[in-house]
Formats: structure tokens, C-alpha cells, sequence
């Protein structure tokens, strides 16, 4: 399948053709030594997916680029076949491959439940055995590689043993049997090292609506099957990655399908077309846009195709146009109609332009106030005597039996009165316009409706509005927003952040509702979730001002917990004053990426754990260190022995300790902390830092008694504190002018410390101390956030001084 790509004012156009090529059998032939080649190579083929105790649900075929370049893979094909047939089944490749990069092909699946592959770079529809096949990779008529595989099994691939470069041509030896481990163009492998130098272009993230990526224009029935045509364009307002959705006509043939390349982006406004044997029929016809799980995005069904003409959306409807327009908008050119004389009345052809506009299903007083409207798009008055409205049900229709005239671009609005069948309120419903020969005309479907609104045709599609306009042009309401917000990586059993910012020009209240796709919902405009399993869910989130919904459509992949690699690093048991105030558990973030620990937990106890959720965002940025308290997770500690473990959300120990103090009770401050590998108790002034940051913590306890909170209060000049240098001279302190002393402490501003009696804080630039209360015994605290280590280290100097 060749494809071409150009753009040009926001228009793209994809031109593809199918070569096929007969394959004939193939032998291998053996080498006595295995090289290391460079290019593109098979390296997992697997075809037990959805078979019994199958891991996966699809067969899948892996390639890997052994090379510096990128590949493009434009005409590229990979073939399958039983080793003793010669017919093979063919998926066509897109796009490219990246230097070192995989690519993986998800083939059929099976009627299992097991997992889903990752997303893949290309689906096909090749149904391959578990046990033995033979699969070649082409480039338009040459065999790039080739494996014939044997001894697999539901639950094993056939894997190369070396993907960077063993090839033999012997797949004996090139290849092993074990457990899949499919990867596609995004595998990164984790024990590579960042290059701080290396640049990344921003990745695109596109938010948009994919059912606002509609059909917009078919051309079927041509002098040559290759000229065919299907357009589609993003008709909202924001951006669609549209890679590997799907275009197919009414068959399930596999070759009817067309997989979109990967990589598509459909900007806001932009048309995209396919121009090649679509196999579309001449006559009649439904064109599907699948999205790249099958789900169907839009459908279009037309009749009796006329030869040249294609059937493209307009304002009125979808019309039969005597020009084609593909990547640009569609233009109405209509052959003119033959004269009443010189047609025969019994097989009169009546006009496709009178179309339905404006429905009213749901008034707030009597039922009679219900109406639907009709819209002349001709440029002459219709008689519309005979033709027919119906609704879903099999007796609700209206025929006019007599003239009503339908005046050239003007609106009429046939109220309950006249029509007699009701609209429903709730369900499904629909209204059909027929012509007086039977043929249907226009048409609209709904579910549901709101109070006082009616629905609208804006062109494209039909909105709610709470402007009534019967008989006239629509008014429609600005539509609600949102930009929607979900956490970049989703786990199994860890909460997920979901939010969106909404608004509405209107100053409608804007009413939300989530949909987890597992069967779980939210009307929370912030929320959090959880998944209890790993797969692909289709959520949504609706957005409603009261006049109509707008839906935003996504999916969520969601992944095992990735188990990052973390170290409890110390831990104060019983810090002076209240234990349970201050408690606290320091940790450091070992792998390569920022971690939160919000949804892990903290478990201690001495014999049976009991387990402590910390309930808020705690990030680490990778090789740092952050300290978990009771604010966070409430937990305690035995002040002589017992255990701590770190869990991740699902429930797996991260890291753990078990402690023991002996006969005594754990110090006040103690620290339990690893020094040199190990593990020891240490009495510091200052806990465990985390990188960067300092905080408030317990230190050694200094008991003072009456006499000398006396002397203190005397000498503190009503708490301002002039500060010098502490001088250390036969174990004792100098007496300096304007020092203060308590104790054997002396306060000074280059060793600003809290001691039992005083708390020291900072205030313009002054240092004051706190009084506490006298004959108390109290911790003191460091206060000052940005102390330097070298004074740390001063301070613990100190108190083994003391």
C-alpha cells in the first residue's frame, strides 16, 4: 500500500495504492556462522493470543530496527502462512520505524479474556497458529526477512535471541521459545540512562473530541476504481490523533478495510481523505469510521450512486454534487431539473433539499406546544401535499393531505395539533420527512430530551437550545467547555487524578458528569479514581449547561504499578515531647523519575502490621529524600522495638526495617539511621535532610530551672538577642558582651538553636526568645530554613561538646 502525504492550507491528503504480489514458497539456507545485520528484522512472532491460558488476547508480529536510521515502511507488508501452504495472509505497514525502535503488528484475536497487547503501530486481521507458521516481512516485491517457527505454544512466542542483530538465516539457532513481550514504537527500556543533553520535541497532545471527526464527502461510483474517494473532517475545535482508525465499506472483508497510518493528526478544521479501491458498490452502500478499537465514529448509507458524482455533506444535508471536491470544502452543483412537461407525473421525482431543522419535544406546559420544523434549501416553493412525517413508533405519521405551500429558503413549523403522534421525552426517538414517492428525505435522532429545549440542525449536526424558534432561523446557546486533565501514567489499584476547567459563554452553570468506562462514575468537577484492573477503558466526561451535553471522549490505559525502586533511609521513634505529634519517616527516591507517594503506605507494628494509607500528594524528585510524618499517614512507632514497611498501592512491600533497641527505651531523639551501610542510633541536633529542604525538627532536650529562666528573662533585654560567635576554651564558653546564657548554652546569631525554656525566632532582621514555661522540660527546634550543612555540623559538635 503506497502512501503519499502533503498539506497545504490545513488540507492532508493521503494517496494509497495496493500492490499485491504472488509469493511463492520459500527455503532457508544455512551459514555455518551467525552475523550481526543492520535493518529492519522480525524478532517475536507469537500466535496464541485468546487461545486457553493465553497471556494476550492478540496474535502479534515484532519487528525491531537494527539500524542508526529511520525506516519508512511505506509498501511494506508482513505475510503468514501454514508451513505447508502457499497462501499467505497479508497486513499492510504504514509509517516509519525509528533507529533502535520496535514495531508492533496485532494481528486477530482470539475468544479469551486475557490481556490486551500494548497499543500497536499497525493492526492486521491474520489469524496465525500457536504452534507452527511462517511469517516474511516485505518491501514491496523484495523479502526482507523471514521466520519459520515450531514448538510455541498458547502461552510462548517464538523470540529472537539477540533482536539487536543474531541472524543465521538458520531460525533454529536465531531463535528461542518463551514468553511474549510485545513492544511497540514507544518501548523504552528502563536501564538506559538519561542524556542530560539530549533534546526532546514537545510531544503533541491532542484533547479533542473524536465523535466530532465526521464523514464529510464519498465519492463511490467512478471511471476508475482507484479514483475513489472518502473524506472526513475534524469538525471541532480542537485537535484528534486519528492514528489507526479505521475507514471500511458494509462487508467484513478484510481487504475492505483501510487502517490509517500512525501518527495522524487531524487539526481543528482540517479535512483528510483516502484515494484508492475503497471497493465501495456503485449503487448502494454504508461507508463506517472506526476509531482504532472498531468503535464506531460515524456511518453514511447512500443509494443509487450516480457515475461522476459524489456525496458530500452540506449545510441542508448530504447531497449528490456534480464536483467532487476531496480535501477541500464540498461545492452543491446539482444538474437542473427537467420541466414538469417533460416528465412522466406517475414516476415524478420530488426535491432532496426540504430537510427537518428544529424539533420541540418536551414543553414545560401542554403537549400542543410540541412542534417540528421543516427548511426549503431550493430556490422554488414546494408543494407539500403527500409527503409524510413519521416517528419511531409503527403508528405515529402525518401525511399532508392537502397544499401547503413551502416557500423558497423559508422555515415552517407543524405543531402537535396537526401531526397528532407524540415525541417522546425519554428513550430513543426519531422523525423522518418522506417524499410522496416513500423516499426518505431527512431525518433525526435522539435520546432523551430536556425541559424547554428544543433541538436544532446547526449544518452539521443537531444542538439543544433554549431558544424557541419556530418557523424561523435557529438560535443556538454557546456551547459548555472544558479542558480536561488526567494524570500522564494510570496504575492498578493507585488513584488517579481527573479534572477539568469548565465554563460557558452564556454563564450557564456547567453540570459534570464522569464515566470511568468501569462502570463507576463521578459528578465531582475534581476527582480522583482507582482501577482495580490492568486494560484499555473508554471513559468520558459529559458537560452539560442545562440546554444540551457535550461529550469528551478518551481512553485509559491502565498499567501495572511499576514498583520504583525506594529506601527508608532513618527514623525518629520517640522524639522529645509528644511522640505522636512528631514521629517521623524519611525516605529516598531511588529510581530515575519524580515519584508521589500518595496512595502507598506506611505499615508498623512488632508482630502483626497494621497499615497507615498516606491520603496525600507526597512527591520525590529522583535520588531525594522526603521525611513522611503524621499529617500524612498515621502511623506510630514502638519506642523499643518493632517494624516499619513502605507499600506500594497494590499492597507489595517497597522496603522494610526491623528495629530493636534492647532493655532500654529508645532515647529522646534518637535517630535510627544508616551511616556507612549501616545501621546505627545516633543523637543529632537535626533529623535526616531531605535534599534541598529543611525542617522543623526535634533535638536534644536541656532542662533549666527556676533561677535561671530568672537570669534569662533579666538579661534577654526583653527578648531581643544580640548575636556573636560561640568560642569553645577549656570546656567552657567566653563570655562575650551581649551574649546570653542559658545554662552552658550561650544563643548568638551564628548558631541560632531553641533550648529548653526558649523558642528562638527571627522578626525583622532581630532574633527573639520565646518563653515556654518555667521548670518544664522541653526539645528545641531549628527554625531556620535555610541552615548550611557546615553549620549542622557545627551544631552536633556542640551538643557531643555538652
Amino acid at each position: 500500500m503506497k502512501i503519499n502525504t502533503k498539506i497545504k492550507l490545513k488540507k492532508t491528503f493521503l494517496l494509497l495504492a495496493s500492490p499485491f504480489f504472488l509469493a511463492t514458497f520459500f527455503v532457508f539456507s544455512l551459514s555455518a556462522q551467525a552475523t550481526c545485520r543492520e535493518g529492519v528484522m522480525i524478532y517475536e512472532v507469537y500466535g496464541g493470543g485468546g487461545n486457553a491460558s493465553a497471556q494476550y488476547k492478540n496474535d502479534f508480529i515484532g519487528l525491531y530496527n537494527n539500524s542508526d536510521i529511520k525506516i519508512d515502511l511505506t509498501g511494506w507488508t508482513v505475510k503468514y502462512a501454514a508451513i505447508s501452504s502457499e497462501h499467505f495472509a497479508v497486513t499492510d505497514l504504514a509509517g516509519s520505524i525509528g533507529a533502535g525502535k520496535y514495531y508492533l503488528i496485532e494481528e486477530k484475536s482470539g475468544n479469551g479474556s486475557a490481556a490486551p497487547l500494548p497499543l500497536p503501530d499497525m493492526r492486521g486481521n491474520i489469524s496465525m497458529a500457536a504452534n507452527t507458521g511462517k511469517v516474511i516481512l516485505m518491501s514491496d516485491v523484495t523479502m526482507i526477512d523471514s521466520v519459520v517457527y515450531s514448538g510455541a505454544d498458547n502461552v510462548k512466542s517464538v523470540y529472537r535471541k539477540n533482536e539487536a542483530c543474531l541472524d543465521s538465516d538458520d531460525y533454529t539457532s536465531d531463535f528461542d521459545i518463551h514468553e511474549p513481550n510485545p513492544k511497540n514504537s514507544t518501548f523504552f527500556n528502563d536501564e538506559e540512562e538519561d542524556d542530560p543533553d539530549e533534546e526532546f520535541e514537545e510531544e503533541v497532545v491532542c484533547n479533542g473530541d473524536p465523535s466530532e471527526v465526521i464523514l464529510s464527502e464519498i465519492y463511490p461510483n467512478t471511471e476508475k476504481e482507484t479514483d475513489e474517494f472518502v473524506e472526513i473532517i475534524n469538525a471541532g475545535s480542537n485537535c484528534v490523533n486519528i492514528s489507526n482508525w479505521i475507514i471500511k465499506d458494509s462487508t467484513e472483508t478484510a481487504s475492505h478495510k483501510t487502517i490509517l497510518p500512525v501518527e495522524t493528526i487531524l487539526e481543528s478544521g482540517e479535512y483528510f481523505y483516502l484515494e484508492k479501491n475503497l471497493y465501495l458498490n456503485n449503487d448502494n452502500d454504508i461507508v463506517f469510521l472506526l476509531d482504532k478499537n472498531g468503535k464506531e465514529i460515524d456511518k453514511r448509507e447512500y443509494e443509487n450512486a450516480i457515475r461522476g458524482n459524489s456525496f458530500g455533506l452540506f449545510d441542508i444535508g448530504w447531497r449528490w454534487t456534480l464536483e467532487p471536491t476531496k480535501g477541500e470544502e464540498n461545492i452543491l452543483k446539482i444538474k437542473e431539473m427537467e420541466s414538469e412537461d417533460d416528465v412522466d407525473t406517475s414516476n415524478k421525482v420530488y426535491s432532496d433539499q426540504i430537510y427537518l431543522t428544529e424539533l420541540f419535544p418536551n414543553p414545560s406546559q401542554s403537549q400542543y406546544e410540541e412542534y417540528i420544523e421543516l427548511y426549503n434549501g431550493t430556490n422554488e416553493d414546494v408543494d407539500l401535499e403527500g409527503w409524510m412525517l413519521r416517528d419511531s413508533s409503527k403508528t405515529g405519521k402525518y401525511i399532508f393531505s392537502e397544499s401547503v405551500i413551502l416557500k423558497s429558503q423559508k422555515y415552517l413549523a407543524i405543531f402537535k395539533e396537526k401531526f397528532k403522534f407524540a415525541l417522546n421525552n425519554s428513550g430513543d426517538e426519531s422523525v423522518t420527512l418522506f417524499d410522496p414517492n416513500g423516499k426518505e428525505v431527512s431525518r433525526v435522532e435522539y435520546n432523551g430530551s430536556k425541559k424547554n429545549v428544543s433541538f436544532n440542525l446547526d449544518g452539521l449536526r443537531w444542538r439543544g437550545s433554549k431558544f424557541l424558534t419556530p418557523g424561523a432561523e435557529n438560535i443556538l446557546n454557546n456551547e459548555p467547555y472544558g479542558k480536561v486533565k488526567i494524570d500522564e501514567d494510570v496504575f492498578e489499584n493507585a488513584y488517579a487524578d481527573f479534572s477539568v476547567s469548565t465554563g460557558d459563554k452564556d454563564g450557564e452553570k456547567v453540570k459534570v458528569v464522569w464515566d470511568f468506562g468501569d462502570k463507576h462514575k463521578s459528578y465531582l468537577a475534581k476527582t480522583r479514581h482507582k482501577y482495580e484492573k490492568v486494560g484499555k477503558y473508554q471513559a468520558s466526561v459529559k458537560l452539560s449547561d442545562g440546554n444540551e451535553d457535550v461529550m469528551k471522549n478518551f481512553e485509559i490505559e491502565v498499567k501495572k504499578f511499576p514498583h520504583p525502586k525506594v529506601k527508608i533511609i532513618s527514623f525518629t521513634a520517640n522524639p522529645a515531647g509528644k511522640d505522636s505529634d512528631f514521629e517521623i519517616i524519611t525516605i529516598q527516591n531511588k529510581s530515575k523519575k519524580k515519584i508521589n507517594l500518595e496512595g502507598w503506605s506506611i505499615a508498623t507494628g512488632t508482630k502483626n502490621l497494621v497499615n497507615h494509607p498516606i491520603t496525600e500528594k507526597l512527591e520525590i524528585k529522583k535520588s531525594q529524600s522526603k521525611e513522611i510524618t503524621r499529617e500524612i499517614s498515621k502511623f506510630t512507632l514502638n519506642n523499643k522495638k518493632g517494624k516499619i514497611e513502605l507499600r506500594y498501592p497494590d499492597g507489595k512491600v517497597a522496603d522494610k526495617i526491623k528495629y530493636d533497641h534492647g532493655k532500654d527505651s529508645i532515647g529522646d531523639d534518637e535517630v535510627y539511621t544508616k551511616e556507612s551501610g549501616k545501621w546505627e542510633w545516633v543523637l543529632s541536633f537535626t533529623s535526616s535532610l531531605s535534599s534541598g529542604q529543611k525542617s522543623i525538627k526535634p533535638v536534644k532536650s536541656i532542662k533549666q530551672n527556676a533561677e535561671e529562666v530568672e537570669q534569662i528573662q533579666e538579661e534577654s533585654s526583653n527578648g531581643e538577642v544580640a548575636g556573636v560567635e560561640i568560642v569553645k576554651r577549656e570546656n567552657s564558653f567566653v563570655m562575650l558582651e551581649n551574649d546570653v546564657v542559658i545554662g552552658k548554652i550561650r544563643i548568638s546569631e551564628d548558631e541560632l538553636r531553641t533550648n529548653g525554656i526558649y523558642d528562638v525566632i527571627e522578626v525583622d532582621g532581630k532574633y527573639l526568645l520565646t518563653l515556654q514555661g518555667k521548670d518544664s522540660e522541653h526539645y528545641a527546634i531549628t527554625f531556620f530554613k535555610n541552615v548550611s550543612s557546615d553549620m549542622n555540623a557545627k551544631i552536633n559538635s556542640l551538643l557531643n561538646f555538652l
